[in-house]
């Protein structure tokens, strides 16, 4: 895999990929298996023929697979050049055709650089793990400074449905304080080895789609279309990383 990195304004960075087709073939294999059981007129199910699949369904799994693939390769990518994206990653300029070299560009806001406070030795009161979870969060918000990324505060307003969500508003400043612990949490998480992988997110999706009464392979593609499920994995990250710290600190209990 071919990477190429671009500094941006504003702390941004461009990532242009280059994978071979073997990096992606499985990706292709399993979409194309998928699409092999949509029901055809004429044909039962799993026995359609497959340049009849390809030629109706050839823009839609490509699309799945480009999606897919990026998602991964952008993760191995990040990893390989010792980056950390700070939020949501955009994919563009996608090129791909089956068993030629997949191209795309993904840009982020790298993770800002600024020092953990000592976390190991957070005293907690004996309240619950909610309460617990508060304390260690406004703990690491007082004791750590950096300088935001103003569009990822932008981005997390733009989530919130409320009225107060100017700068400097009650709203505007719930929201940066929201990404200010995010980028702690997930620096810690990066620091300590902690992940949140695709079953994970996967699971987490089946939860939501039985909550809400839908098909969890509908519910995802919504989120994938608003932008919503890298959110997920955020938040899935985030909450480990805070359970870990109170197994970390519970022996510091008062």
């Amino acid at each position: 895999m071919e990477i190429t990195v671009q500094d941006l304004e504003d702390g941004r960075k461009s990532l242009l990929i280059e994978a071979e087709w073997s990096d992606v073939e499985d990706d292709y294999e399993a979409v194309f298996s998928d699409y092999q059981k949509v029901r055809v007129a004429g044909f039962r199910p799993g026995r359609t023929p497959q340049a009849l699949i390809l030629q109706r369904f050839r823009k839609e799994i490509l699309d799945e697979v480009s999606t897919r693939a990026a998602q991964r390769l952008s993760r191995t990518a990040l990893e390989k050049e010792g980056l950390s994206a700070a939020g949501p990653m955009s994919v563009s300029d996608t090129e791909i055709a089956r068993g030629k070299p997949f191209r795309f560009k993904v840009e982020f806001t790298a993770l800002p650089e600024f020092e953990l406070p000592d976390y190991a030795h957070v005293t907690l009161s004996s309240g619950t793990d909610e309460e617990n979870r508060d304390e260690v969060s406004e703990w690491l918000l007082d004791k750590t400074s950096m300088d935001i990324p103003g569009d990822l505060v932008r981005q997390e307003m733009d989530l919130d449905d409320a009225t107060d969500v100017e700068p400097g508003g009650d709203g505007g400043n719930a929201a940066l304080r929201r990404v200010k612990l995010f980028l702690i949490l997930k620096k810690i998480a990066r620091h300590e080895g902690i992940e949140v992988d695709e079953k994970d997110v996967e699971e987490r999706i089946g939860e939501m789609a039985q909550e809400y009464e839908v098909a969890a392979s509908y519910l995802k593609q919504q989120l994938s279309q608003s932008g919503a499920l890298s959110r997920i994995g955020s938040l899935l990250l985030a909450e480990k990383t805070l359970d870990y710290l109170l197994e970390l600190c519970g022996k510091n209990r008062t």
